[in-house]
């Protein structure tokens, strides 16, 4: 009869030690046996694992990623300047992770990408980022350090992850079903203003010309929640009295 071993972590919270033992092993394991050379990119002589890897741990982890947030700054001929997302990674026992990623025209080598690509870079970095820290991998993916990321052809179709996953494990999804992760999904806005109304004051803040510590904002509106239609009208009627095209209703 085995054991149960347990101990806490720094929240106090139970921990199956062998259980997180397992997990660990099941991830090196996939990693030798599944990953190829192409889901992994070289950089500066070291090889980091691109989207494809992340997909693949996804699959074979019965790994769910949706987007939870997005914000796009714009300049005034509409071009982004630079996304941010938070994607969120869930096993199916209910443990899950928030990420976010962003991608900023300024960076080196973004300067001549296109719209779609800046949301775009943004959304893989935060799932695959996501995807790490759940599974506690911790690895930095490719198109977090090479400038030269996006213009290099590495992706794999859905399709293909799912036939060289197939190979290796038994897959309990209906495997005519598919998969899709957050970086494929595109979000719906039913709302003008950001939902978070913590990036919404935000906004505000910066037309008002303060400075403003968007991120410790954001992580505390984690806990707090989302604002209720009331407020949320009432913050858009107060936007509406700022200047003109200090603040972007659309982003």
């Amino acid at each position: 009869m085995n054991e149960i071993v347990t101990t806490t972590n720094e929240n106090n919270v139970p921990v199956d030690v062998d259980y997180a033992i397992e997990e660990w092993k099941a991830y090196q394991r996939l990693t030798r046996e599944l990953l190829d050379e192409t889901d992994y990119q070289t950089h500066r002589g070291r090889k980091y694992k691109t989207k494809s890897a992340w997909q693949k741990y996804a699959r074979a982890f019965n790994i769910n990623t949706q987007i939870i947030d997005k914000e796009i700054v714009k300049n005034d001929k509409g071009i982004v300047i630079e996304a941010e997302y938070t994607v969120r990674a869930t096993l199916p026992n209910g443990r899950f992770v928030e990420s976010d990623g962003s991608c900023d025209r300024r960076e080196s080598g973004k300067r001549e990408m296109s719209n779609h690509s800046i949301k775009a870079t943004a959304k893989t970095r935060a799932t695959n980022r996501a995807i790490s820290e759940l599974i506690g991998a911790g690895d930095v993916s490719a198109d977090e350090l090479d400038p030269a990321f996006d213009k290099v052809q590495h992706s794999k179709t859905n399709h293909v992850i799912e036939a060289e996953v197939a190979e290796i494990i038994e897959s309990p999804y209906d495997k005519n079903a598919g998969f899709e992760t957050a970086d494929k999904i595109e979000p719906v806005d039913e709302d003008p203003v950001c939902k978070n109304w913590v990036k919404t004051i935000c906004k505000t803040i910066k037309a008002e010309g303060k400075p403003c510590l968007k991120g410790v904002l954001i992580q505390k509106a984690r806990t707090i929640g989302t604002m209720t239609d009331e407020e949320r009208n009432r913050l858009i009627e107060y936007i509406k009295t700022l200047p003109k095209g200090e603040v972007n209703l659309d982003d």
